[in-house]
C-alpha cells in the first residue's frame, strides 16, 4: 500500500491582461524511513518494502550492505553518543522501524553478567537511545516510530530471560512514548513477529536449538513467517489508513499467541 500524497494541479490565476497563468505541477516529495538494523533479517525486508513503496531510505547498522538506493550509517545503537551523532543528521521522518536486535540463549543459572549486559544494551537501552534522539525528525515528520518486540514479551521460554525481559520492557517503553508524544503529532506502537525465517531463526533451527517441526505444531497456521511479510505489515501500518493505532502492539504470528504460546 503506497501511503504517498498525490499532487493536484494549482488553482489557475488570471493575469492583468486575462491571461491564464498556471503553475507548474509538482512532484510529490519522498517520504523518509529510517531502519535500524537495517542490514538483515525483518531490518532488511522492511528497508526494501518501503523502497517498492517509493520512499527513501536511511539505513543504519553496524555492518551495512552494498546498495546504493539506501543512505547508509554505521550506528551502534546502543552507543548513546553515535546514536546523537547520526540522528543529527536526518531529514524529517515519515517512519522510523527500530529493527536492531541480538539473541543470545542460556539458562539463568548460568547467563554471564557481559551477555545479560549486552542484550539489555541493544534490546532494550537502544530503543530509548534511538527514540530519544529521533524526536526532533519524526516530530518535524510527523512520523511513526515501530519498535520491533517480540512473541517473547508475552510468552516465557526457557533460556530466553535478557531477551524476554527486554522486549517486555519495549512494550512498555512503546506505550509511554504513544502518550507522551501524541501531542506532538507522532505515533508509536510495537510489533511483534512470532517465529520468523530470518538469518538468526535458521541458524538457531540448524543448531538444533530451535525445533521447527515442534514449533509449527504450536502453531494454529503450522508454518513460520517469512521477514518479507512482516515488513509489508509493517509499512502497510505506517500508513495513513491507520492513523488511529498508536501505543499497541501488534502480533504477527500465525496464531502462536492465541493458541497459548505454548512451546
Amino acid at each position: 500500500m503506497s501511503t504517498h500524497r498525490h499532487a493536484h494541479t494549482a488553482p489557475v490565476k488570471r493575469g492583468e491582461r486575462g491571461r491564464a497563468e498556471r503553475r507548474p505541477r509538482m512532484t510529490p516529495s519522498r517520504r523518509t524511513a529510517l531502519i535500524t538494523g537495517a542490514a538483515q533479517g525483518i531490518g532488511w525486508a522492511c528497508a526494501q518494502h518501503f523502497l517498492r513503496e517509493g520512499w527513501s531510505v536511511v539505513g543504519w547498522d553496524t555492518r551495512p550492505r552494498n546498495d546504493a538506493r539506501i543512505q547508509w550509517g554505521r550506528v551502534d545503537v546502543s552507543d548513546w553518543d553515535a546514536v546523537a551523532s547520526a540522528a543529527e543528521k536526518l531529514p524529517p521522518l515519515a517512519a522510523a522501524v527500530h529493527c536492531a536486535a541480538i539473541a543470545t540463549r542460556s539458562p539463568i543459572i548460568k547467563t554471564a553478567k557481559e551477555e545479560w549486559d549486552r542484550v539489555i544494551a541493544v534490546n532494550l537501552n537502544a530503543v530509548f537511545y534511538v527514540a530519544r534522539w529521533l524526536f526532533r525528525p519524526l516530530r518535524q515528520g510527523r512520523g511513526v516510530l515501530v519498535n520491533l518486540a517480540s512473541i517473547n514479551a508475552t510468552n516465557t521460554f526457557a533460556n530466553r530471560a535478557a531477551y524476554s525481559c527486554a522486549k517486555a520492557a519495549v512494550l512498555s517503553f512503546t506505550q509511554t512514548l504513544a502518550v507522551e508524544w501524541g501531542p506532538a503529532g507522532i505515533r508509536a506502537f510495537a510489533v511483534s513477529p512470532g517465529f520468523t525465517l530470518t538469518e538468526m531463526t535458521l541458524e538457531a533451527i540448524r543448531a538444533g536449538a530451535i525445533d521447527e517441526k515442534r514449533v509449527k505444531a504450536f502453531t494454529p497456521q503450522r508454518r513460520m513467517l517469512t521477514p518479507a511479510e512482516v515488513a509489508r505489515a509493517i509499512v502497510c501500518l505506517v500508513g495513513d489508513d491507520f492513523s488511529g493505532l498508536t501505543g499497541n502492539n501488534v502480533l504477527i504470528d500465525c496464531g502462536f499467541d492465541a493458541w497459548g504460546g505454548r512451546f
